[in-house]
């Protein structure tokens, strides 16, 4: 009985690191697109600043 434990834990565990590393994945892919999209937004908005103050 407490063997059974013992292996349903493990194995929630290692479930449980799987889920974490997938979602910090995730949150790296989120921040990089995040981030990929921002600077995409600066340099229009140089741009068009720039256009306007020429």
């Amino acid at each position: 009985m407490m063997f059974v434990m013992v292996v349903g834990s493990y194995r929630n565990y290692i479930w449980f690191i799987g889920f974490f590393l997938d979602s910090f994945q995730m949150v790296r892919n989120f921040e990089e697109t995040l981030l990929r999209w921002h600077s995409r937004q600066i340099l229009q908005l140089t741009f068009n600043t720039r256009s306007y103050i020429v």
